[in-house]
């Protein structure tokens, strides 16, 4: 593909600028709110030398060296950078919105080898965006619940994937929910090794009693603990369990990631769809997610029932609340994670999330030790982070948010951002947002070759569909313009109509995403139905050679190859 516009090119360079070693800032008269107690330290003076927090001191005994950048905190708020340890990024250009939104670190939960290269571009400073952290392909049972995982068959194919994903540097493990107790047990042991941590959901054969005591390390959705060991047949929660999943949850040493503010989305996502899709901060959107967020590409917009499943998603959503309090009041360490690209939108989700803390129960100062502090003894704990991260102390990395006003009053203010410091480097909130008007501008530019290409996947014209978004992905560089589990839709659906149209379809999904084992998987079941064999063969290779050990391309192949015996 063509390499990225121009333009676009310019924004991205000017955000990526690393500071020199000797590059030094001050942020005079603040009031900094170190995180390592609930506390304020008034009139304060931070000094940020390089990437590091070189002083914390009344702001009438600092000592300032002379050519610093001077920022004026009078009358504001520093805070360390905020975390959001569940996302699901779709463009390098939604990397940006993390950073303006607050978010100075970051963990992809669905890994592939394009966020390796991320955030190695991030570290060396040729890339703005949050620090990263990326958990392998998401693994699960066999047959896996979702087309997207890596199905594990064996204990044996457990321990394979894991030491993969450790040999390409991912920095987790993620499981899903079919995982059986032998597999899990794989799972954990080999992660133990190679010394990284299990994330993710809990599976629901096991519940997350035995879950976590097989060693899982953070539990990345409250709603997990929901399914898996509470809900009834009447989707009624027994609250009678509480206590001892509290209990097994605390002395098994676990993160917790609330994620209370997934379901309310989830639930506009079904009774106001439309209201989403026009709502300001999408312009910000990247193409792929406003293609999947569209009212038509909505997977629960569509859901049946609508009235049915929003009613049991608020009864959900309130136990979760009770149950997020229940964790926090036990010591349970809370983590902020969003799935931002599955449900919301990057950076502005973590605030929904702070709000959602404070509206079930915390106060904001513990709202935000979860978005900070935690999130830091999390990414030194088991993420192998070697600098200090998440409070503002000398010593540590030099991320810090300048907010407006005092969040410790009103957790809304964290939305009030002056600017960011991103690695030692100062980026004003006007610089920030011309920047991300640029970045819209290009997306906005490009929706109607989207649109375009729904019209004709649903009218049934597949080939033509591939064939127009070729050419619009061509004239946009490398970010995809197009969901992948859309395009995959589209296909699936109109596939028995016209099946040589379909396969142009999947071809071009496994164009627009060469390094995700999953599209290759499903374009290798698309050459299989329509006959042509070695490129079914060739197809689940490519998925093997991206995720050894994944036994949906792993049967596949055996089946084929026995076929042509």
């Amino acid at each position: 593909m063509r390499p990225l516009p121009f333009t676009l090119m310019l924004v991205l360079a000017a955000c990526a600028q690393p500071p020199p070693e000797g590059v030094v800032w001050a942020i005079e008269h603040v009031s900094v709110l170190p995180m390592d107690a609930e506390r304020v330290l008034e009139d304060h003076t931070v000094v940020v030398r390089g990437g590091v927090v070189e002083s914390v001191g009344p702001a009438a005994e600092a000592d300032v060296p002379a050519g610093a950048g001077r920022v004026d905190g009078r009358g504001r708020y520093l805070v360390p950078g905020l975390t959001d340890l569940h996302v699901h990024p779709l463009s390098e250009g939604e990397l940006l919105e993390y950073v303006r939104h607050g978010a100075t670190t970051a963990m992809v939960m669905r890994g592939r080898p394009l966020f390796l290269d991320w955030r190695e571009r991030v570290e060396r400073g040729d890339l703005l965006g949050p620090t990263l952290y990326a958990a392998g392909p998401t693994t699960d049972g066999f047959p896996p619940l979702g087309w997207k995982f890596v199905g594990v068959r064996t204990p044996e194919d457990a321990a394979c994937v894991v030491a993969d994903q450790a040999a390409r540097g991912y920095d987790a493990v993620k499981a899903y929910n079919r995982h059986t107790a032998e597999t899990f047990a794989a799972l954990n042991d080999a992660a133990e090794a190679a010394g990284m941590p299990v994330v993710g959901h809990v599976p629901r054969a096991l519940g997350a009693i035995e879950a976590l005591a097989l060693g899982q390390d953070m539990v990345a959705h409250g709603e997990e603990f929901y399914f898996a060991d509470f809900r009834q047949d009447d989707d009624q929660p027994d609250r009678s369990l509480v206590p001892s999943v509290v209990e097994a949850v605390r002395t098994s040493g676990a993160y917790v990631t609330p994620m209370l503010s997934s379901t309310p989305e989830i639930i506009r996502f079904v009774e106001d769809p439309r209201g989403l899709a026009a709502e300001p901060a999408m312009r910000y959107a990247a193409p792929a997610t406003y293609h999947a967020y569209k009212p038509s590409n909505n997977g629960y917009a569509g859901r049946p029932e609508p009235a049915a499943f929003v009613a049991r998603n608020r009864v959900m959503y309130g136990f979760l609340q009770e149950l997020t309090l229940a964790l926090h009041a036990a010591g349970v360490p809370l983590l902020v994670g969003t799935d931002a690209g599955v449900v919301g939108l990057p950076g502005d989700q973590v605030h929904r999330e702070l709000e959602e803390l404070v509206g079930a129960g915390l106060t904001p100062y513990q709202a935000l030790a979860a978005a900070t502090a935690s999130g830091g003894r999390f990414a030194r704990e088991h993420l192998g982070e070697a600098d200090l991260v998440g409070v503002v102390a000398p010593g540590a990395r030099a991320d810090l948010v300048l907010l407006e006003g005092d969040p410790l009053a009103d957790i809304t203010n964290t939305r009030r951002i002056a600017g960011v410091v991103v690695r030692g480097q100062w980026h004003p909130a006007d610089e920030l947002d011309a920047r991300a008007e640029a970045l819209a501008d290009e997306g906005l530019a490009r929706r109607e070759a989207v649109d375009r290409f729904d019209v004709l996947a649903e009218a049934g014209r597949l080939g033509e569909a591939a064939a127009v978004g070729r050419v619009a992905q061509a004239r946009a560089g490398d970010a995809p313009l197009f969901h992948e589990s859309v395009v995959r839709r589209h296909a699936i659906g109109g596939y028995e109509a016209d099946p040589e149209g379909a396969v142009a379809l999947l071809r071009f999904n496994a164009e627009l995403y060469p390094d995700f084992h999953a599209v290759h998987n499903t374009l290798g079941l698309a050459y299989a139905e329509a006959g042509d064999a070695d490129a079914a063969v060739a197809a689940y290779e490519r998925s093997l050679e991206l995720a050894p050990c994944n036994g949906v391309a792993a049967e596949a192949l055996e089946a084929l190859r026995s076929a042509s015996r």
